[in-house]
């Protein structure tokens, strides 16, 4: 008997641990839940997670509900953490199917999803320079609405990480007067003042060609490393002197599609993977201007000729003169 009994406990304490166990992955789904992510695909030409200023982030927004009870949105709001409401605050209607800006005196008319259902729509964020906090911007989903007879909130947050590529050139010259036939020397100083790694860097001179070649292959540099690439020596030609020669360098963020994020100018405010610098050196020439220098003249300089002249006068003079008088004698 007390046999039965004991087996009779174990079952039910059994059957009870299957029931909750069962009963666990439902409490789970007991609200509505909502997700914002960030949508990337491997073609978009930059590494996941990661963008560029001015670039656009595409973000996916979901709220299901399978919480047995009709969820009714009172709205769904996509916001930034920084800007301006007009520009980066905007709500769903659903009557209109799209973005509006959000105005807290005329909120879209509220909607239901029903259970089970879902609502999943996207929006798309162009990155602006106010947005950028530190090197992340953050993005926003609220959504307000009831469940049943409980109210529903969510406030889920997405960040992505933007990045600023910068590079910079120094480019000297050795020999910063010559003639023609000297041989000068250039050096170049690459330096990442990024916050990004850079790969594919060239180097070109308008002078000395191009100077790609001079650089380790699949050299990349990392934020703050710089290379040295020289002395790279040139002779000075006929017609060089003053030779003021230009070098660019150029370089793309490491897992940047350079082809879809070419190189743009700052006032442009389009995304670029792609950044430049230019550097100039000069040397001139070490000999005088055609025709000789130019130095200041001494006053005596310019009557020496005459006071030579006017000796000779009185000597001639002095010459007749005796030879008239020994005449006369």
């Amino acid at each position: 008997m007390k046999k039965a009994v004991f087996h009779s406990i174990i079952a039910l304490v059994m059957v009870l641990g299957l029931t909750l166990a069962m009963a666990v992955p439902v409490l789970a789904q007991a609200y509505p839940v909502t997700e914002k992510v960030v949508l990337w695909q491997d073609t978009d030409g930059h590494p996941e997670g990661v963008y560029l200023e001015h670039q656009n982030v595409v973000y996916g927004l979901r709220v299901t509900n399978e919480s047995g009870d009709i969820l009714e949105v009172d709205w769904i709001r996509d916001v930034f953490a920084y800007g301006t409401a007009a520009e980066r605050d905007r709500v769903w209607d659903n009557v209109l199917d799209q973005w509006v800006d959000y105005d807290p005196g005329n909120l879209p008319t509220p909607f239901s999803i029903p259970s089970p259902g879902e609502w999943s729509r996207n929006v798309t964020h162009q990155i602006p320079l106010k947005d950028i906090v530190g090197d992340t911007v953050e993005n926003r989903i609220l959504v307000l609405g009831e469940a049943g007879e409980e109210q529903y909130t969510r406030n889920i947050p997405q960040t992505v990480q933007v990045i600023r590529p910068a590079i910079h050139l120094y480019k000297d010259v050795e020999l910063k007067k010559a003639s023609v036939g000297d041989v000068v020397e250039y050096t170049f100083t690459i330096t990442n003042t990024g916050d990004w790694p850079l790969e594919d860097i060239t180097l070109i001179d308008d002078k000395l060609g191009n100077l790609t070649g001079e650089l380790p292959a699949n050299l990349v540099l990392g934020p703050g490393d710089d290379h040295v690439v020289g002395p790279i020596p040139y002779t000075i030609q006929a017609g060089d002197l003053p030779l003021v020669n230009r070098a660019t360098v150029e370089g793309t963020a490491e897992d940047f599609d350079a082809e879809s994020f070419p190189y743009a100018e700052p006032d442009d405010e389009l995304p670029t993977a792609v950044v430049r610098h230019t550097a100039t050196a000069e040397v001139t020439s070490k000999l005088p201007p055609v025709g000789g220098t130019a130095h200041p003249i001494s006053r005596l300089a310019l009557l020496a000729p005459w006071i030579v002249l006017a000796g000779l006068v009185a000597g001639a003079a002095v010459f007749v003169w005796s030879r008239r008088a020994q005449g006369r004698a």
